[in-house]
C-alpha cells in the first residue's frame, strides 16, 4: 500500500498556490473581476430606471365606453379623439404619435375588430403595456354594463390565501414553497458554473505542466497521487481567494449601487403624485418583503449556505480529479475536447435535473440524484431548503467522500499513465494498456 507524505503535499500546495497567486494574470483577474460585475450591476440598474420608453397612443373609439376608462401609467399616454380612421392617422403623423387604438362598436362581452396600429413596429413592452390598460378599461365597462358593484367584485375575484405548513419532528414549520424553489435553483447554478470553472481550470494546468514536461521531473521525487492531490488543493484554495475577494467587492459595490438605486426610486416617488393604488402597492411590497424575510428564516438559511458550502468543496474535489485526468490524457491540445465531454456531461445532465429536483424534491429521480457522487453536489443543495431526511444527507455526503478518494486515486493512475504516453496517438487500446502498466 502507498505510504502518503503529508509534510510533501503541504509543500506542494504551497508552491502551487504562492507560484499562482503572483501571477499578473491572476491578480488582473481579482481586481478586474469585481470591476466588470461593478459595471455590468450599475448598467442594469441604470438601464432600468433611466432607459424608460415614452408612447403615446391616440384612441380612436367609436362604441365611446372604452376611451374615458383608459388612463395614463408608466409612461403611456393616452390622447382621444373623435373622427374617422383616416384622419386618425394623419393626425398621428402630424403630432409624431406612437400607435392608434382603433376600438370599433362591438359587444362588450365579445369584442371584435379591435386594431393597435403602429406607426412603427411596437415593441413588445409597448404592446404589453397597451393590451394591459385595454383589459382594465373592458372590465370596468362590462361591471357597468352588467350592473356589478366594483367592489363586490373585486371581493369576489380575489385568490383563496392557503398556507402550507409541514409537520417534521413533531413540529410545525411555515412551508414557503417558492421561496424554497428559488432558493435551491440559485444553489444548483452557483454549483454548475463553479464546478465547471474550477474543473476546467485544473484540466488547463495539467495540459500546461505536461505539455512543458514539468510534471516528469517532480514526478522523480514525489507520487502522482501526492503531486496531484497538493495540485487539487492549491487551485482550489487559489480560486476560493478570487472568489472570497469578488464576493467582498461587490458587496460593498452592490450596497452603494443600492443607495444609489433607492435615492433616484426615492426621487421619483416624490416627484410623482401617489394615489391610493400606489400606496396600496407600496404597503403590499413592503408585506411581501416581511414574508420573504421570515420564510428565509424558516427554511434555516444559515445552515443551507454552510452545506452548501461543504458540497462545493467536496464536489471540486471530485469533479477536479476527473478534470486533472482529462488534462493529463490531453496530448498537446489534440483530442482534448471529446473527451472533456465526459465529465461535462454529467454536470450539464445534473443541472437540467436539479429544475425537476425543485419542483418535485421527494420524487425517485430526486433521491437517486442527490446520493450518486456524480450529481450529489448539484441536485442535494436544490433539495436543501425542502429539508430532506438526515439519513438521507448522511449517506449522500459519505459516497461522496468515499468517491472523492477513488477518484484522485484513478486520476492519479491515469495522470501518470498520460505522461508516458506524451507524444503518441492517444487509442483506447494504448491508454488500457498503458494504466495498466503504471
Amino acid at each position: 500500500m502507498m505510504k502518503i507524505n503529508w509534510n510533501r503535499i503541504r509543500l506542494i500546495i504551497a508552491r502551487e498556490y504562492v507560484t499562482r497567486v503572483r501571477q499578473r494574470s491572476f491578480l488582473l483577474g481579482t481586481f478586474l473581476g469585481p470591476f466588470g460585475m461593478i459595471l455590468f450591476m450599475f448598467a442594469f440598474v441604470w438601464i432600468t430606471l433611466e432607459t424608460r420608453t415614452e408612447t403615446k397612443v391616440l384612441v380612436l373609439d367609436e362604441s365611446a365606453k372604452i376611451q374615458d376608462r383608459l388612463y395614463d401609467k408608466d409612461y403611456l399616454y393616452f390622447i382621444k379623439m373623435h373622427g374617422t380612421l383616416q384622419e386618425a392617422e394623419q393626425r398621428c403623423k402630424d403630432e409624431s404619435l406612437d400607435a392608434i387604438l382603433y376600438i370599433p362598436k362591438s359587444d362588450m362581452l365579445s369584442p371584435r375588430g379591435i386594431k393597435l396600429i403602429g406607426v412603427h413596429t411596437l415593441g413588445k413592452q409597448e404592446k404589453d403595456r397597451v393590451s394591459y390598460a385595454l383589459d382594465k378599461a373592458f372590465e370596468q365597462a362590462r361591471l357597468t354594463e352588467l350592473h356589478i358593484d366594483k367592489e363586490v367584485f373585486e371581493s369576489i375575484s380575489k385568490e383563496v390565501p392557503i398556507e402550507v405548513i409541514s409537520k417534521e419532528d413533531g413540529e410545525e414549520h411555515i412551508g414557503r414553497t417558492e421561496v424554497a424553489y428559488g432558493v435551491g435553483y440559485i444553489s444548483a447554478m452557483l454549483m454548475y458554473i463553479l464546478l465547471l470553472t474550477y474543473g476546467m481550470r485544473i484540466m488547463n494546468s495539467v495540459n500546461a505542466e505536461k505539455s512543458g514536461r514539468v510534471v516528469e521531473v517532480m514526478l522523480s521525487v514525489v507520487e502522482p497521487f501526492e503531486l496531484l492531490l497538493g495540485k487539487i488543493v492549491a487551485i482550489g484554495a487559489l480560486s476560493l481567494t478570487q472568489f472570497a475577494a469578488w464576493v467582498f467587492m461587490g458587496s460593498w459595490a452592490e450596497i452603494g449601487i443600492s443607495i444609489w438605486a433607492q435615492s433616484r426610486l426615492k426621487g421619483l416617488s416624490m416627484a410623482a403624485p401617489q394615489s391610493g393604488m400606489m400606496n396600496s402597492a407600496m404597503n403590499t411590497g413592503a408585506m411581501r418583503v416581511t414574508e420573504l424575510s421570515g420564510a428565509l428564516q424558516d427554511i434555516h438559511i444559515g445552515q443551507i449556505i454552510l452545506v452548501v458550502g461543504i458540497y462545493l468543496v467536496l464536489g471540486y474535489l471530485f469533479y477536479s480529479a476527473l478534470f486533472a485526468a482529462l488534462g493529463a490524457l490531453n496530448n498537446d491540445g489534440e483530442g482534448g475536447g471529446i473527451p472533456s465531454f465526459v465529465v461535462t456531461t454529467p454536470l450539464l445532465v445534473s443541472f437540467y435535473i436539479s429544475f425537476q429536483s425543485g419542483a418535485s424534491p421527494n420524487s425517485g429521480l430526486s433521491f437517486w440524484g442527490s446520493l450518486i457522487p456524480f450529481s450529489s453536489p448539484i441536485i442535494m443543495p436544490t433539495r436543501l431548503a425542502f429539508n430532506p431526511p438526515w439519513w438521507q444527507l448522511a449517506i449522500s455526503l459519505g459516497l461522496l467522500v468515499i468517491s472523492i478518494f477513488g477518484a484522485i486515486w484513478l486520476a492519479a493512475k491515469i495522470y501518470k499513465a498520460g505522461i508516458l504516453m506524451n507524444g503518441k496517438r492517444f487509442t483506447i487500446k494504448e491508454i488500457v494498456r498503458t494504466f495498466k502498466q503504471s
